[in-house]
């Protein structure tokens, strides 16, 4: 529904249909991810990452090449067309060119510092990496601590910090009342 499929479509679907609307077929720059990925290729893998933030620009590239690509993997995973080894190695690849392309961003006077985290739970990453460089895109200085701290240590690093905005990642399996309260306390 995020992508604009209608509910009473997406509630009526098969899980073939499902994966459809969320992976429409012809995205060609997540195909040639993904056989990137599938013979772990880190080479050709970095070699599409800088070619495709070339083309589109960081806010594109995140939106229309890296989510879509996440979508791609993680299906393949559920569907153990791929292993864990090949999300890993995508992973780790992706953390470091992410790591790179925030820190290529200049902090401009006047735009802040933001702190970026997890919830104690949330391992998972990659959402905290792309959201750095959107956040440094607009001059802001950017500080990350990681995934699965302590509510109370992340807003003590807030203090300590002195930062003007807080930023929390959450991936989709992070849901429901548990995250609403740590988030109503943090």
């Amino acid at each position: 529904m995020a992508q604009r499929h209608r509910p009473s479509l997406v509630v009526r679907a098969d899980e073939a249909s499902l994966k459809q609307m969320i992976l429409p077929d012809g995205n060609q720059r997540v195909e040639a991810f993904f056989e990137a990925v599938m013979v772990m290729d880190t080479d050709q893998i970095r070699a599409l990452l800088h070619k495709y933030l070339g083309q589109l620009g960081w806010r594109l590239f995140l939106v229309q090449a890296v989510s879509p690509l996440l979508d791609r993997v993680g299906i393949a995973w559920a569907d153990n067309t791929i292993g864990a080894h090949h999300e890993h190695l995508l992973s780790e690849v992706l953390e470091d060119f992410l790591r790179k392309l925030r820190q290529e961003f200049h902090i401009l006077p006047g735009r802040g510092k933001v702190l970026l985290c997890t919830l104690p739970g949330e391992r998972h990453r990659l959402g905290l990496l792309m959201a750095a460089p959107a956040c440094a895109a607009y001059g802001a200085r950017t500080e990350l601590l990681g995934v699965d701290l302590p509510l109370n240590r992340f807003a003590q690093a807030a203090k300590i910090m002195r930062v003007d905005r807080v930023a929390v990642s959450l991936s989709v399996q992070f849901t429901g009342e548990p995250v609403r309260r740590m988030l109503v306390e943090l």
